[in-house]
């Protein structure tokens, strides 16, 4: 992997909690959990305000923490995810933002809560394969005809692995260096907003409940978030995870080698009973949580350039 600076940047914008009525709400006794909120990959639409504002509202507001921001912005992108090569030489577009955008996104990232970590990465990431056995190395063949044995592919996982291993670095840096400890992490991408209020804190069992939206987010018990983000990248240097088999092999890799299935307890991506989905004909008992709506926004200004998901209220793997 080529070499690039990057550093914990203190940004002295205070903690912002989420309004009374979330304490109310949880009992008005209770104490706000500690949130580390990541997010962690291509910028290509954090500078439109519908993100950010999403996330301060339906979010940060919503949910009722005292939430400290974590950020690794990329201001390019060369991934593509066509069906070939081919396809993937045709659509390959430098998303490498211009000088207003950036400083739009320079403007989001500060218009986040307490911003802990802040890294703005203008250079291309480069990443190379670990010296590893032969038959463990990712195999790239550009020749096969199928996009998922590419490099452009291959440096895109391998990216989405580093995401989350910056994530789990920085905040247990900032762990580290405050004495701050935190009940519950979330990994999100940066054009992915809230498009709905998340319940209060209350209504999660963030303390033994990890969720995930698609691939898109994951909230973790702070007492095993950073060795889940950690681990998937670390694996791949140790030569530990294989990225040479084929799309299903290589979406596991994102999702569950990432740490998701091996740091958290068993149980922890199960969902609470009284969650599970009703069968037909047969009454449910309500439950606290409700599915939080979630939005990625794929085009900066465009309405209709977003791609729907949830934050499920039964929340499991």
């Amino acid at each position: 992997m080529t070499s690039w600076a990057w550093a914990l940047l203190p940004v002295a914008l205070g903690i912002i909690n989420g309004p009374l009525t979330s304490v109310t709400q949880c009992g008005g006794a209770t104490v706000p959990p500690n949130l580390a909120l990541c997010l962690a990959g291509h910028a290509r639409t954090f500078g439109d305000p519908r993100v950010v504002d999403g996330l301060l509202t339906n979010l940060v507001a919503s949910f009722g923490a005292n939430v400290t921001t974590f950020l690794y912005l990329k201001l390019h992108d060369h991934s593509t995810k066509g069906k070939d090569r081919l396809e993937n030489l045709k659509l390959a577009v430098d998303m490498r933002v211009g000088d207003k955008h950036k400083e739009d996104v320079r403007r989001m990232a500060h218009r986040m809560p307490n911003v802990s970590g802040l890294a703005l990465i203008e250079d291309d990431v480069v990443f190379r394969q670990p010296p590893c056995q032969k038959s463990r190395e990712f195999r790239v063949d550009n020749k096969s005809g199928t996009a998922w044995r590419t490099e452009e592919t291959w440096q895109m996982l391998v990216g989405q692995l580093y995401n989350q291993y910056w994530c789990g670095v920085s905040i247990e840096q900032y762990e580290r260096d405050t004495g701050v400890k935190f009940d519950v992490v979330i990994k999100s991408r940066p054009d992915v907003t809230f498009a709905g209020p998340a319940p209060p804190y209350c209504a999660f069992d963030y303390d033994t409940k990890a969720c995930t939206a698609r691939d898109w987010l994951f909230m973790l018990p702070g007492s095993v978030a950073v060795k889940a983000l950690k681990r998937g990248y670390e694996e791949f240097e140790m030569c530990r995870t294989i990225m040479n088999r084929n799309k299903t092999k290589i979406a596991e890799i994102i999702v569950r080698a990432s740490g998701m299935g091996k740091e958290l307890k068993e149980d922890m991506g199960r969902p609470d009973e009284a969650c599970q989905k009703c069968k037909k004909g047969i009454i449910c008992p309500l439950c606290r949580r409700k599915d939080t709506p979630l939005k990625l926004i794929r085009r900066p200004g465009v309405p209709s350039g977003s791609l729907p998901g949830i934050l499920p209220r039964h929340c499991g793997f």
